[in-house]
């Protein structure tokens, strides 16, 4: 019997896979794998226009890195990474002493169904495992901003043309 359940476990499980991971999680995750020392800035700059231009060159691209005159938001500089398997690139932040992260990927690979919209057409929000995600659209790609802060923190780091 037992080995019997195992079997028609095993055929349900083939025949309804788990869904992919929501995308908020996905950026979660990379933002705890970056804090944690998993991985590291690849290209040291705090000017957004000399880390806008590297990941660039690295992705073909045209990115917008926003930038910051208040003390408490810091850019570090950006790496290339993926993102549930998908080629992005990231910029690395401090946003009040604590890390944060503005990832960018192509439109057509994300999936932003699992967020609220925000109150700001055509962004998304989600708050989950105490971060905050902001996401939207600009053309072919998605930018996503993830912080362990508050939406009004993390905010800031959406171009004000946007």
């Amino acid at each position: 019997m037992i080995v019997l359940r195992a079997l028609l476990f095993g055929v349900w499980r083939q025949t309804h896979p788990a869904p992919p991971p929501l995308f908020a999680d996905v950026l979660i995750t990379d933002l705890q794998h970056v804090s944690t020392g998993g991985s590291t800035v690849e290209f040291a700059s705090q000017d957004s226009a000399v880390v806008a231009a590297w990941i660039r060159r690295q992705t073909r691209w045209d990115v917008k890195i926003p930038a910051s005159d208040e003390p408490s938001i810091r850019l570090l500089g950006a790496r290339r990474c993926s993102i549930a398997g998908r080629h992005a690139a990231s910029a690395l932040y401090t946003i009040e002493g604590k890390d944060a992260s503005l990832v960018i990927v192509p439109t057509v690979e994300t999936d932003m169904s699992g967020m609220k919209p925000s109150s700001k057409a055509g962004h998304f929000v989600d708050r989950c495992k105490g971060y905050t995600v902001m996401a939207w659209r600009d053309g072919s790609l998605t930018y996503a901003a993830v912080g362990k802060v508050s939406q009004g923190a993390l905010s800031r780091l959406v171009p004000s043309s946007q």
